[in-house]
């Protein structure tokens, strides 16, 4: 057998039992970011990954619905310089008092 075949039938002897047993979380976690801040509890986003290939992360949304848009007013307020977007208490964030 080669070491890629033993390499994904660890992956998926792992990945599956863990997804069953963490689907009740999954769900109790998508219905509380549905019911506090209304739309899709997924978060979808397009990141480079190695050798600068596009890829889709998904991903439960920690933000309001649109936060993205608001990125390029909230720059100019960060902490941190370079690529790193640091804002401490960030609007688009929403807090347990909001649910």
């Amino acid at each position: 057998m080669s070491c890629k075949l033993s390499n994904r039938m660890f992956n998926l002897a792992f990945a599956i039992p863990s997804i069953v047993i963490l689907s009740p979380l999954f769900l109790a976690i998508s219905t509380l970011i549905s019911i506090g801040s209304g739309g899709s509890p997924i978060f979808k986003q397009k990141r480079i990954g190695f050798e600068r290939k596009l890829f889709l992360v998904h991903k439960f949304r920690t933000m309001y619905v649109d936060a993205e848009k608001e990125y390029e007013t909230l720059k100019k307020k960060s902490v941190s310089s370079g690529p790193l977007f640091m804002l401490p208490g960030d609007p688009r964030v929403p807090r347990l008092e909001d649910f």
